[in-house]
């Protein structure tokens, strides 16, 4: 968290402003997936004597970032309020700082300066 709070602070290319956006979204949904989902939907990884086990280390469909995606998981009410939280505060921390609008004046000038040639 510290590098992005100092990401924020410093201006940068779109990419770079681009990529800070990405982080902080992935970061999001790193902990979002742990905290709402944790291991469910990957029974199949120790069915059988972990006979599928290397699906879970090499498949992204298996991983537990991306499972429940695959599947439709059961939500409880705990996983809607924890998803409910991660989207309101995602969406503070985007909107309440300068990398959006960062963003915009990039992107604005890039379309300035391509207009002109």
């Amino acid at each position: 968290m510290t590098a992005l709070a100092i990401a924020l602070r410093v201006r940068g290319s779109v990419a770079f402003s681009m990529s800070v956006l990405i982080t902080l979204v992935w970061t999001m949904w790193v902990g979002v997936s742990g905290a709402v989902f944790d291991l469910e939907g990957l029974e199949a990884c120790i069915e059988n004597r972990y006979a599928l086990e290397h699906l879970c280390w090499f498949v992204p469909e298996f991983s537990p970032l991306f499972r429940h995606l695959v599947l439709a998981p059961s939500l409880g009410m705990p996983q809607q309020v924890w998803m409910i939280f991660a989207a309101v505060a995602t969406a503070v921390l985007l909107t309440s700082g300068p990398l959006l609008p960062r963003i915009g004046e990039s992107v604005t000038a890039l379309g300035r300066s391509m207009s002109r040639r």
